[in-house]
């Protein structure tokens, strides 16, 4: 009716069906109507708040749990881990739910020895975005050694536990057949390797830390 002025708010997500309980704003004065009214976006949302981010080792995996608030066109969140705290590997995305309040879990599987980092990347969707605080895990488990990007193209970056003087890594055939042989530095945990004339296939890295050998795969596109 013209008489009246009634607001909606929309809680209900990005893209999806509108829902809410019409509000009565105001009502016109006997024999007036409102004319002219103009509709105007509602400005007072603030920037995407992370309420909490925590990383809980349990069941020999790390549970990632974060909680946010004034999501507005957030696309992602993207997990990034870390051995040393410095240098940062995404290993996974989790949707924006786009709500008022929402709740995200993200469990990980690989369990490193000694301190992992782990952050937020929040993603908008128009190319912006923010880092978390950085959470922490702690474990004596066996040392494991991963290959990211996996499948490769033309590199690979070798997480490892911290390299002893002498450490060196393996490149080699499921056969067996030695691609290269490099030697790594000292005191580092992640190792760049280009893949240069490397054939498409599947391929193992060994990491030989003094006598302590840790392998993973990768396949080279």
């Amino acid at each position: 009716t013209p008489s009246k002025l009634y607001s909606l708010v929309d809680a209900s997500g990005y893209n999806q069906p509108i829902s809410g309980t019409f509000t009565e704003l105001a009502t016109a004065a006997t024999n007036t109507a409102f004319r002219g009214v103009a509709l105007a976006p509602i400005a007072n949302f603030g920037p995407l708040k992370l309420i909490s981010f925590q990383a809980t080792l349990l069941n020999n995996k790390v549970n990632l749990n974060w909680t946010s608030a004034n999501e507005v066109n957030v696309r992602n969140f993207a997990i990034e881990r870390s051995k040393d705290g410095i240098t940062y590997t995404q290993i996974g995305t989790v949707n924006a739910k786009n709500l008022t309040e929402a709740t995200y879990v993200f469990s990980d599987k690989s369990i490193w020895a000694g301190t992992t980092y782990y952050r937020l990347k929040m993603n908008d969707n128009n190319g912006s975005f923010t880092y978390s605080n950085v959470a922490t895990v702690s474990s004596k488990g066996s040392i494991k050694t991963e290959v990211f990007p996996n499948p490769a193209t033309n590199n690979i970056s070798v997480l490892h536990s911290k390299a002893a003087s002498g450490a060196s890594i393996t490149i080699s055939t499921m056969t067996g057949q030695i691609y290269k042989r490099l030697n790594v530095e000292a005191g580092t945990v992640q190792t760049s390797i280009a893949l240069d004339n490397l054939v498409s296939g599947n391929y193992i890295v060994t990491f030989n830390n003094n006598g302590e050998k840790t392998v993973a795969s990768f396949v080279k596109q």
